[in-house]
C-alpha cells in the first residue's frame, strides 16, 4: 500500500495576494470610498488669493495704489472648500462720503464675501506680500 502524495502548498503570502482577487478588489474600492467621504468632512485651512474690490463714491479717490488681490486664510470642510475652485470669494470694502478724508484700510475677515451655498469662514486677511 502506498501513501498518496500530498499536494504542494503555496506559501501563505502568495495566497494572500492571489486567492479571491475580486473580493479583495471590492474591499479595496470600498475602503477608498469610505476614506474619501471621511476626508471630505474634516475641517481644514487653505490660503486663497482672492480679488479685492474697493467701492468708492464718485467724489473720492485713492491716494495710493490698491492691490488687485489679497490672501485669505479660509476654514471649512474640504468638500465646501472645493466649491471655491469654481467660484472664488471676494474681499469687498465700501467707502462713502461719510468716511474721513484720509483713512487707513485694514481688512478684516468680515470683509470676505463667499459665494452663495458655500459654508466656510475667513480666519485672516493679509496682503500678498505679507510673510506667512
Amino acid at each position: 500500500m502506498s501513501i498518496p502524495p500530498v499536494p504542494a502548498r503555496r506559501p501563505w503570502i502568495v495566497g494572500a495576494f492571489t486567492e479571491r482577487p475580486l473580493t479583495k478588489l471590492v474591499a479595496l474600492v470600498l475602503a477608498l470610498v469610505v476614506w474619501v467621504v471621511v476626508r471630505s468632512e474634516e475641517t481644514t485651512d487653505v490660503v486663497l488669493t482672492v480679488p479685492m474690490v474697493l467701492s468708492l463714491e464718485e467724489s473720492m479717490e485713492m491716494a495710493f495704489p490698491v492691490p488687485d488681490s489679497v490672501q485669505v486664510v479660509v476654514t471649512g470642510r474640504l468638500r465646501e472648500l472645493l466649491k471655491l475652485r469654481t467660484s472664488s470669494p471676494v474681499v469687498r470694502r465700501r467707502f462713502d462720503d461719510a468716511a474721513p478724508r484720509r483713512v487707513r484700510v485694514s481688512l478684516r475677515p468680515e470683509d470676505v464675501e463667499f459665494p452663495v451655498g458655500v459654508q466656510a469662514a475667513a480666519r485672516e486677511v493679509r496682503t500678498a506680500e505679507a510673510p506667512r
